[in-house]
């Protein structure tokens, strides 16, 4: 089923945009994201690549999801920031990556703890089940 509704996810970014997603679509489409950065490049592929310019909507997204590990994870990723926010701009994030004083490592470890946890397919499948009315997907 997840699979299905990402296709229809990435339809609809594609030939609506996102700002006609509902809150239930934007909440999913923001976790898969999420997960194929970390899976391919981990928190630092994710943070400096344009997905980070969600990264303060994604902590909402994984808050509404419930998803309590990933939560904690996450909050810590975005700890490494000064000040906790990741500029949504893809240069301004890129310069604060840049003044890290580990910016090699600086989410080795998070990146380690998601790759030994539960996948996130779980999760978001369990979301998407509970939340089908949420949707608003053209047909295929």
């Amino acid at each position: 089923m997840s699979e299905e509704i990402d296709a229809r996810l990435f339809d609809k970014l594609h030939t609506a945009g996102y700002a006609r997603f509902t809150r239930v679509e934007q909440n999913v489409y923001l976790a898969v994201t999420l997960d194929a950065e970390l899976s391919s490049g981990g928190f630092a592929q994710f943070f400096a690549g344009s997905s980070g310019n969600c990264a303060v909507r994604t902590a909402a997204a994984l808050k509404d999801m419930g998803d309590a590990r990933m939560i904690d994870l996450y909050a810590r990723a975005l700890a490494v920031f000064p000040g906790g926010s990741p500029s949504e701009d893809l240069a301004e994030r890129g310069a604060q990556i840049d003044a890290l004083p580990n910016r090699e490592g600086a989410w080795r470890g998070l990146d380690d703890e998601y790759y030994r946890g539960d996948a996130a397919d779980a999760h978001v499948s369990r979301y998407i089940r509970a939340n089908l009315r949420g949707f608003d997907l053209p047909p295929r």
